[in-house]
């Protein structure tokens, strides 16, 4: 099974991940490297980190009932290197040409950690946290 892990970034890199574990390994003998089918996983990815954030943002702005125009682009990433060692896919969000009323950065920051808690409470086979999002 494949796990996630924060990684020290560089200001313009949002916060990449580490993807260790099964096919994410290097195989005695193979060629290091992302395997291809994941690319499909990294697009779910990238789609639950979107609904996490909004639905935080929205949790947090209860006399709302959506988030504000450009929020979901504001928050979409772009692939901009993979990195030694264990893979590790390293993002970059994507410019917006709309002016922002929120920090993309800080949401999908909290995103990220509730995804990353929601993984480790089902691999560790306890509840989901309760500030995760039950929409997501």
């Amino acid at each position: 099974m494949a796990t996630i892990a924060r990684v020290t970034v560089s200001p313009e890199i949002f916060r990449p991940l580490r993807l260790h574990g099964g096919r994410f390994e290097t195989p005695e003998g193979g060629i290091a490297g992302f395997p291809v089918e994941a690319i499909a996983e990294l697009a779910r990815y990238e789609r639950l980190l979107v609904k996490v954030a909004r639905e935080l943002w929205i949790t947090e702005h209860r006399g709302r009932q959506r988030a504000p125009k450009g929020f979901d682009e504001s928050l979409r990433l772009r692939l901009t290197a993979i990195e030694e060692g264990s893979v590790q896919p390293a993002f970059a969000v994507a410019p917006t040409r709309s002016d922002q009323l929120f920090d993309p950065d800080n949401w999908l920051d909290r995103a990220q950690d509730s995804i990353a808690e929601a993984l480790s409470a089902v691999v560790s086979r306890e509840p989901l946290p309760s500030a995760f999002p039950v929409a997501a």
